[in-house]
């Protein structure tokens, strides 16, 4: 079993190691992960929507593909669970549409506030975890309606941001670990 992390958008080095840190202690695990660097909002943005609407690929994608490689080639039979957070969707899209076809269906997805819904088509299994505090995930309405059966909506917990996006959001939290213990013990979610 493996596990790694994509960040979204406006993380920069201390809010993607943050990220790992708090998913290891959620899970019990150490985690790896691809750090998509900030390059401030505006470009952080324009980098999504052309990774989105174009496929267009950046460092990111190659580095979950090596992050999968390395992976894969010391547990061939193994499974590996990519947890993604926004713009983190998007580009574990874009790395599985164009990974090795037989290896994709080895890996699990979770993607939390999601810039983008990963089909079920490109992979073993996904899952979607949405606030109705979020917005951002209105920006994929097609992929919400093709993954919908995919999507667990959540109501914002008490104590989330207003406008409930972030990946730490007390709105996630029991929902990452229930769904990341899951993977862990049945390789697959239900």
């Amino acid at each position: 079993f493996g596990m790694g992390f994509v960040n979204g958008i406006c993380n920069f080095f201390p809010d993607f190691s943050q990220s790992l840190q708090y998913l290891g202690n959620l899970s019990g695990y150490q985690i790896g992960g691809v750090h998509s660097a900030s390059l401030g909002l505006g470009n952080d943005i324009q980098k999504a929507c052309y990774a989105r609407m174009f496929g267009i690929c950046y460092e990111s994608m190659r580095e979950i593909h090596h992050a999968l490689d390395g992976f894969f080639t010391a547990n061939p039979n193994g499974f590996y669970l990519l947890v993604g957070h926004s713009r983190g969707c998007i580009d574990i899209w874009n790395a599985l549409v164009t990974y090795h076809p037989f290896l994709i269906k080895q890996v699990l997805v979770l993607g939390a506030a999601p810039g983008k819904f990963i089909d079920q088509d490109y992979c073993m299994d996904a899952r979607h975890l949405v606030s109705s505090g979020d917005l951002v995930y209105l920006t994929d309405p097609l992929g919400y309606m093709r993954c919908r059966n995919t999507i667990q909506l959540l109501e914002p917990h008490p104590n989330a941001n207003l406008f409930d996006h972030n990946f730490d959001s007390p709105t996630y939290r029991k929902h990452i670990k229930g769904r990341v213990d899951q993977a862990i013990l049945q390789r697959k979610f239900e």
